[in-house]
């Protein structure tokens, strides 16, 4: 794998990968939402003695399922966007916690920032954000 601009790279000859098209999420047109396919020697054969969790995530064939978010480019370099499973829904709408921090990051006061789910009883989940500022002191 090779890095550039930010991107995890493209898949090795060796360790297949590949994703299932899930639409225009996050208003990106080349994201494909993984239930994201990886297999190869590198690929973990399961959890220890943990039978069920692994079926959840290695299907019959071995293959993993991560579960990423990702978009591709036209040279085939992958960005990894954030995880299906960290989605936020919130009165019906599919939230990714990634996009918001994505955003907060650009801030010059923000160092850090976690974007996470919160229960809410009239719309299932809020967003909540954690906060870590640059230079508190002013």
């Amino acid at each position: 794998m090779c890095v550039l601009g930010g991107a995890a790279g493209q898949a090795e000859p060796a360790r297949p990968v590949g994703f299932v098209e899930q639409g225009d999420l996050l208003g990106v047109e080349r994201l494909m939402d993984a239930g994201g396919y990886a297999h190869g020697y590198s690929v973990t054969k399961g959890y220890w003695n943990d039978l069920e969790q692994t079926a959840m995530v290695i299907d019959s064939d071995g293959w993993m399922h991560s579960g990423d978010l990702a978009v591709f480019d036209e040279r085939g370099f992958c960005n990894i966007v954030g995880r299906v499973k960290d989605m936020i829904i919130r009165g019906g709408e599919n939230i990714y916690p990634k996009e918001i921090e994505d955003y907060l990051h650009r801030h010059p006061r923000i160092q850090d920032v976690q974007v996470f789910g919160v229960p809410d009883r009239q719309l299932g989940e809020q967003i909540c954000a954690w906060v870590v500022p640059n230079n508190p002191e002013g």
